[in-house]
């Protein structure tokens, strides 16, 4: 998934305006250590550690990062996320 894709998704801009307040405010964004967004997951609440255990199990050898809408200014901004992500080894 690309970086611009995961940014709408992120921040539900793939859902016209009225409607985007109805849309589950919570994303945990799963990336590759290669630094690939492999996938948004959506959630109506704030993850919790066992569904961040779960998305992990889910999706192996991956990092996480926790997003909400705002979060990231840009796709920029989420890109340098992302980046430092990975350098580091670290899931946010």
């Amino acid at each position: 998934m690309d970086t611009e894709n995961a940014f709408e998704i992120i921040n539900n801009l793939q859902v016209r305006g009225p409607l985007r307040k109805y849309q589950p405010q919570w994303s945990t964004i799963v990336i590759s250590y290669d630094g690939n967004i492999v996938d948004v997951i959506k959630h109506k609440e704030q993850p919790s550690l066992k569904l961040n255990k779960e998305h992990l199990e889910r999706y192996p050898d991956t990092l996480q990062i926790t997003a909400w809408p705002g979060r990231f200014n840009s796709v920029a901004d989420l890109e340098r996320v992302v980046k430092e992500s990975v350098k580091l080894g670290i899931t946010y």
